[in-house]
């Protein structure tokens, strides 16, 4: 028969695959009814991010929310000569792009590039780090949108209020878009790879 195995994501899978665990880990909580968020600056009040859309799956007494504020007004507000500089200590690139490659690969619309904007992937901020990774969640809309989906899907095409702002703001960044695409190849080569 066919079978599906769900790992959760919780301190045991952190420890297991990422570090101690004690780190600060956050789902991102898309309801239905909530309005599209494209990584747009929302302000710098906490609550407009915390305890939604990112609900604190650990550390939920204090999940420092300021961490995530300063992530997302870096990556809307400042300017090309300090805006990478500035977001290198909060990002994990290597592990962003892989995130968005693969989804790109998988064809996937309902991912952080989604088309009803980002959705199904956890934040999770490093123990003794302001570092975040990126930890896929729920791929049931892989292969939707089929091989004519390009590969800049919403970030550097598509309706432009409908972009999502940290993939455009990364693909500004040569060496981020070479390493990017350099993703792109090595995950679509790996699909035809069989274990040996």
């Amino acid at each position: 028969g066919l079978y599906s195995i769900v790992e959760s994501v919780d301190k045991t899978f952190l420890a297991n695959n990422i570090d101690d665990g004690e780190g600060h880990l956050f789902k991102y909580d898309y309801n239905p009814d909530d309005k599209p968020w494209y990584f747009t600056d929302k302000g710098s009040d906490p609550i407009q991010y915390v305890p939604h859309p990112f609900k604190p799956e650990t550390h939920e007494d204090d999940p420092q929310p300021e961490k995530i504020v300063e992530f997302v007004r870096i990556v809307n507000n400042d300017s090309d000569a300090v805006w990478r500089g500035n977001l290198d200590p909060y990002i994990d690139w290597d592990n962003f792009l892989r995130h968005i490659a693969i989804e790109n690969v998988l064809s996937d619309q309902d991912g952080f590039n989604g088309d009803y904007g980002m959705n199904n992937f956890y934040f999770y901020r490093k123990h003794n780090s302001n570092k975040f990774l990126w930890i896929p969640w729920d791929k049931s809309e892989a292969f939707k949108n089929g091989p004519e989906q390009t590969i800049w899907h919403n970030f550097l095409d598509g309706v432009p209020d409908r972009r999502n702002r940290l993939s455009g703001r990364a693909m500004t960044s040569p060496d981020l878009q070479t390493k990017y695409l350099d993703l792109l190849i090595e995950v679509a080569n790996s699909l035809s790879q069989l274990d040996p």
